[in-house]
């Protein structure tokens, strides 16, 4: 900004022997018309009449014409700045504008061939739940829980607005992704010693519900985004630990340690729609090595002790049930199954089987403590299997990449 001319700084309060109160010469130099309008013509006239006291007529006349040209100056200067703020926030929004969002998420981009690009067609996932769970449960708490599974599912839905993905699609992808539950009657299989109803207990329930997830396959009732090679199941141990855990700490947690995560993690379960899927056979010789070639060479030596001691390969890996983290499901889980990125075999490999009757699994510091040990794998009921350590974090699925277990174990050999 320019400064005023010295002609106008050698003006002051002495070029008036009268001033109205609360005016001197700066109040009168940059008057605004609600001064001048608030400024009785008896005042006006007593200022006017110092001013030729102080100055003489000349001399007002020579102040009205510096006064004019700082106002003038003053007027140039706020207009300049006016353009200057407005081309630069034009120039500012549209940059924004023009900046590319971060390459999308691969769930964003199997959705985009999926389900959005016909115009958002529903994808997600088919849920079962056993009617003896509903059943036991008020229903404030199934409402709860399958509200609570829905925002943890979502969160990466959410971290990718948040990273700058386009506002529309992301919103168009949250509002046609769905979880469809559906009640499997558990009543014939769920029956304890006196006849009460055991909650997801029955032997053959998954049976029950692979029978009914075929069928609408078969039917083709599927969207393609929810047609996919595995569905979810609510287990009593599942709902649990949705429901002790606010969608906020969960957000919380999973942006503090996003991956293989230990503690109280919230989790579903995924079942293999077919118990075949996935399962490479060992005798078949061009399978094998199609697959040994695409394994990278550093690997090779470790997969074979390890293949030797779970005892076969591919076809060992294979879980039919397992837990899922419920805020991986989109992100890791999702897309891979609808690509069919890999088999189930391989996706399983390093995560222990589950069953939907097995107990909450006590994961709190006090409970793991005990008295005075390590808790044990109350959850599976199974002792350690082959391969894994018992560190706790084989018992949830987060992501078809190698734990960081093995990748220490890797690094040792």
């Amino acid at each position: 900004m320019s400064k005023p001319s010295s002609s106008f700084t050698s003006y002051t309060d002495a070029a008036s022997t009268y001033w109205p109160p609360d005016w001197n010469f700066q109040r009168y130099a940059h008057a605004t018309p609600a001064d001048n309008a608030a400024l009785s013509d008896e005042e006006r006239a007593k200022m006017q009449t110092g001013f030729r006291e102080a100055l003489g007529e000349d001399g007002v006349m020579e102040m009205a014409r510096v006064v004019w040209q700082e106002q003038l100056r003053r007027m140039k200067f706020e207009k300049e700045s006016s353009s200057a703020a407005t081309t630069s926030s034009s120039s500012s929004a549209q940059k924004q504008q023009q900046r590319p969002p971060p390459p999308p998420p691969d769930w964003l981009k199997t959705w985009r061939k999926r389900a959005g690009g016909d115009g958002g067609g529903t994808w997600g996932f088919v849920a079962f739940c056993t009617s003896s769970a509903v059943a036991a449960m008020p229903e404030s708490d199934v409402a709860k829980f399958r509200i609570r599974a829905r925002e943890m599912v979502e969160i990466p839905i959410q971290k990718a607005l948040e990273e700058g993905q386009l506002a529309d699609e992301i919103a168009e992808a949250r509002r046609s992704f769905k979880i469809r539950w559906v009640e499997v009657d558990d009543d014939e299989n769920a029956k304890d010693e006196e006849g009460k109803g055991e909650v997801g207990t029955g032997g053959d329930w998954v049976e029950k519900a692979r029978a009914s997830y075929r069928a609408m396959h078969e039917s083709g009732i599927l969207p393609s985004g929810l047609d996919l090679p595995i569905f979810l199941c609510a287990s009593p141990a599942a709902v649990a630990s949705v429901l002790r855990t606010s969608p906020a700490e969960a957000k919380e947690a999973h942006e503090e340690k996003p991956r293989w995560r230990s503690g109280d993690v919230p989790f579903l379960l995924v079942a293999a729609a077919e118990t075949e899927q996935g399962i490479v056979e060992e005798d078949d010789g061009e399978e094998e090595e199609e697959e040994e070639e695409e394994e990278e060479e550093e690997e090779e030596e470790e997969e074979e002790e390890e293949e030797s001691k779970v005892g076969g390969g591919e076809k060992s890996w294979f879980k039919p049930i397992f837990k899922a983290a419920a805020e991986v499901l989109v992100d890791e889980l999702w897309w891979v199954v609808a690509e069919q990125m890999t088999s189930l075999g391989q996706m399983t490999r390093f995560v222990r089987g589950a069953t939907v009757a097995e107990e909450h699994v006590t994961t709190t510091e006090e409970e793991r403590q005990g008295e005075g040990g390590e808790a044990a794998d109350v959850g599976s009921g199974r002792a350690e299997e082959p391969g894994h350590d018992d560190d706790g974090l084989d018992d949830i699925w987060w992501t078809v990449h190698m734990p960081p277990r093995q990748m220490r174990k890797r690094r040792r050999v």
